[in-house]
C-alpha cells in the first residue's frame, strides 16, 4: 500500500531541493509561510508536485476510479 502524503515531508523535500535550512521540529504554519516567502525569493513559476503514485493503490482493485 503506497504511503499518505505527509505535509512535512513535502516542505522538508522542497527546503532540502532550495538549499534552505529548516527545523522538522517546526509547525506546519511556519512552514508554509516560509515555503512561499522562499519561492517567490527565486521568483519560482511553477511548483510541480507528483501525487500520482501516492494516490493510486498498487492493486487494480483496491482504486477507487
Amino acid at each position: 500500500m503506497p504511503q499518505i502524503p505527509e505535509q512535512l515531508r513535502f516542505y522538508s523535500s522542497l527546503f532540502f531541493e532550495l538549499g534552505a535550512p529548516f527545523s522538522a521540529a517546526t509547525r506546519l504554519s511556519p512552514l508554509e509561510k516560509l515555503s512561499r516567502e522562499l519561492l517567490r525569493k527565486v521568483s519560482a513559476r511553477m511548483l510541480g508536485v507528483n501525487i500520482l503514485n501516492v494516490s493510486m493503490p498498487a492493486k487494480a482493485k483496491d482504486r477507487l476510479v
